[in-house]
């Protein structure tokens, strides 16, 4: 009998692996002779670049399928998870087999979870898909690509280039590498790749002798469970680099967690005929901040049917809105490189500031200054809300009251008490106008649908008190923090409007926990503050050691309120953003970084 030569990449994962098939084809048809040959692929002559920006559809397939056209190989292994869903021209999976643990991994010095890792924490992997869960799991670390073999992104986390990093199980059970696993993810906390943990095996579509050699090894309820996964990838148009994740089980159930999914997410779970229930499929679709995603769960017969059942069920909850436009990150100056940069917002409103920052290469160190509480129960929000319709202007001061006073309008809604619920359904009244502090204000209403929102060229209380021009006698409805200051209230009355003042939330310090006073210790470039209450948190949480870093960091405020709450603790502000806006926040300490002269 003539030989089957194998090609396969040249790590000792992927040698692994055509071995293990060489020896399952050997053992179904004693006598056989095997050979292989290592080569390599773009992904693995790229070892610097993130997946995304080389384009990751078959960055370590494209030269082993060439081969295996030319002839020169009669089969080619790879982890299945690497395939793209569609067949290669004149090529075929001509076997699927091998499934080893699904389930990713955490694998940090010193043994570290991802709950006990720091704030601000380097996580590696090259995976849009684990990027966006872990961020979803941990806003408030840093996730950054990481190249390599197995053994190389363990010795950078080991060397301490990275704090963690978040690998396949699969991969360090089959290199006997599972004593490095400091935390193992179940699938209802990061669902896996679609077919991820197999094996496929690619051959010529037209060599029948290969195709009939390798009927053998095939693991029929692997095979069934992979192509369902694949088919839900396929259907959304995603390659393996997508925030797009999947997991099928024959017979039984997928995720521990099914459609419920983590907070945040929107889920779904659609009965099909009784008795067909053969597969379960989960499948998950995320943005890449992690901030939204969508998880979905269906079961049936018909592997490839019921990929497509799944993937549209997640189309019509919006799947296409999160992987329709993502072509990965784009070029950046990359101004701020090697600068530490504290960020001191909320947690929850963290992230569009920590993304900004690594768009110019610096890395965000995430300590809370303050937390969000919204004010419950809240009988005067719910009273103003019940009359929405008797008022003439709508005014809030941070996004934070938007997302209170859309909370409040949905409840209102569901019971049929609201003045701008009708039948069930949110509608906000045409009559009533709206104005926000700041364009991310303006756009949290945007968002919600409501139009004409008027916004002062100049992000400030102030400023919106003075241009927007309020009717005598206008009533008019203020949303703002327990303690925000009198000025914007002082001046619409003093315009004459019929003034209602609503707390929505409360604005408490944030407990500082000793990973966050290591990470402070350990130094910044730079310090941010996005309110007058960041600031004084600040202060407040770090006492002398905060004195001491703003005396040697660059200080950039959101704007002049904020820039003057910080020089009244005694610091010097470099960095005033105008607009007054995260983004640039980040241009000012980018420009400052450069040499010139920010803020006013």
């Amino acid at each position: 009998m003539s030989v089957v030569r194998a090609g396969t990449r040249k790590s000792a994962l992927a040698r692994w692996q055509t071995e293990r098939v060489l020896g399952l084809i050997e053992e179904a048809h004693p006598g056989l002779q095997t050979e292989i040959i290592p080569m390599d692929t773009t992904g693995d002559l790229n070892q610097h670049d993130p997946l995304p920006s080389i384009g990751a559809k078959g960055l370590f397939t494209a030269e082993l399928e060439a081969a295996l056209r030319s002839g020169a190989i009669d089969i080619a292994v790879h982890s299945l998870k690497d395939l793209p869903t569609q067949d290669a021209d004149g090529l075929v999976l001509g076997a699927i087999l091998d499934r080893a643990d699904v389930r990713d991994v955490l694998v940090a010095k010193g043994g570290l979870t991802l709950d006990l890792l720091p704030p601000g924490a380097l996580v590696g992997t090259s995976s849009m898909r684990r990027a966006a869960q872990i961020r979803m799991l941990r806003p408030d670390v840093r996730v950054e690509s990481i190249r390599g073999n197995v053994q190389t992104r363990l010795q950078k986390v080991e060397q301490g280039a990275y704090d963690a990093t978040v690998m396949a199980a699969a991969g360090l059970t089959r290199m006997g590498l599972e004593g490095t696993v400091s935390e193992w993810f179940e699938t209802g906390t990061m669902l896996p790749a679609p077919g991820q943990g197999a094996l496929g095996v690619q051959c010529r579509q037209t060599d029948e002798r290969v195709l009939e050699l390798l009927s053998a090894i095939q693991d029929e309820d692997v095979a069934r469970a992979t192509t369902a996964e694949r088919a839900f990838l396929a259907a959304l148009e995603g390659g393996c680099s997508s925030p797009v994740a999947a997991y099928a089980v024959v017979g039984g159930a997928a995720g521990a967690e099914g459609a419920e999914g983590a907070e945040g997410a929107e889920g779904a779970r659609h009965e099909v005929e009784s008795g067909s229930a053969t597969i379960v499929l989960e499948g998950l679709v995320a943005a890449p901040s992690g901030e939204k995603s969508i998880r979905v769960v269906d079961s049936g017969a018909d592997a490839s049917a019921l990929g497509q059942a799944v993937a549209e069920l997640a189309l019509d909850l919006g799947a296409a809105r999160l992987v329709a436009s993502y072509g990965g990150p784009a070029p950046s100056p990359r101004r701020l490189r090697g600068w530490r940069v504290l960020v001191t917002r909320a947690a929850h409103q963290a992230e569009p500031l920590c993304r900004a920052l690594e768009a110019e290469d610096a890395t965000p160190v995430a300590i809370p200054g303050i937390e969000i509480h919204t004010i419950r129960p809240n009988p005067a929000l719910h009273a103003a809300l019940a009359d929405l319709d008797a008022f003439d202007w709508v005014v809030c001061t941070s996004t934070n009251g938007v997302e209170v006073l859309f909370d409040a309008l949905t409840t209102a809604a569901a019971a049929g008490t609201g003045g701008a619920a009708g039948g069930g359904d949110l509608l906000w009244p045409e009559r009533v106008r709206v104005a926000a502090v700041g364009s991310q204000t303006a756009d949290a209403f945007r968002s919600r649908g409501v139009r004409n929102v008027f916004v002062p060229e100049v992000y400030t209380g102030e400023e919106l008190a003075s241009a927007l021009t309020v009717a005598e006698g206008a009533r008019v409805l203020l949303v703002q923090a327990s303690a925000a200051r009198p000025t914007l209230a002082d001046a619409l009355r003093a315009a004459g409007a019929h003034l209602e003042v609503v707390a929505a939330y409360d604005t408490a310090e944030a407990e500082v926990t000793p990973g966050a006073r290591k990470a402070l210790e350990a130094g910044v470039q730079a310090l941010t503050f996005t309110s007058p209450s960041t600031a004084r948190a600040f202060r407040s949480q770090f006492g002398a050691l905060a004195d001491q870093v703003a005396a040697r960091a660059v200080v950039a405020a959101i704007g002049p309120v904020t820039a003057r709450a910080v020089e009244a603790l005694g610091w010097p502000v470099h960095v005033v953003a105008d607009p007054h806006t995260v983004e640039d926040l980040v241009e000012g300490l980018a420009r400052f970084a450069d040499g010139e002269a920010v803020g006013s």
